[in-house]
């Protein structure tokens, strides 16, 4: 439901057609993931336009649905640069929604080194794992 939200705050027309499809996508869309959704980490990676979090330079682990399809999933992104270390979380247990995200925007670029640890639970209860490392923006990880 958030990324048809966003649509309805960025495309108003769409507003009429939006609003059908929140009210039919519980039905089909939000019956849990079979299989794991996409899992992401980038490092350092400009951002000049305002986006969720704010302009600048973006640090990053997520696990996210290509489909708008919920998952049940928990993100935890180690940052590392040459002096410090931080460990940001998607909070204290498993969410679920189509995105789940630990991260940072800096306003400067501070070389960070990160590693993503994504755990997920799918429809069927099997729980899956994967770790993503970066060190740039990971555009072709999309």
């Amino acid at each position: 439901m958030a990324f048809i939200i966003e649509v309805i705050v960025m495309k108003n027309s769409l507003f009429k057609v939006s609003m059908i499809s929140i009210l039919f996508l519980p039905t089909f869309s939000y019956a849990g993931a079979s299989s794991p959704g996409a899992n992401v980490s980038r490092a350092n990676c400009w951002a000049p336009l305002f986006f969720v979090k704010g302009v600048g330079y973006y640090s990053e682990s997520f696990t996210y649905s290509k489909i708008g399809k919920k998952h049940t999933a928990y993100v935890k992104s180690v940052q590392k640069s040459k002096t410090k270390k931080r460990i940001l979380k998607s909070g204290k247990g498993y969410k679920t929604s189509w995105r789940i995200y630990a991260g940072k925007v800096d306003k400067e670029k501070k070389g960070w080194k990160v590693t993503g640890y994504h755990k997920e639970i799918l429809s069927s209860k099997r729980k899956v794992s994967s770790t993503t490392r970066a060190t740039g923006c990971n555009l072709t990880s999309w």
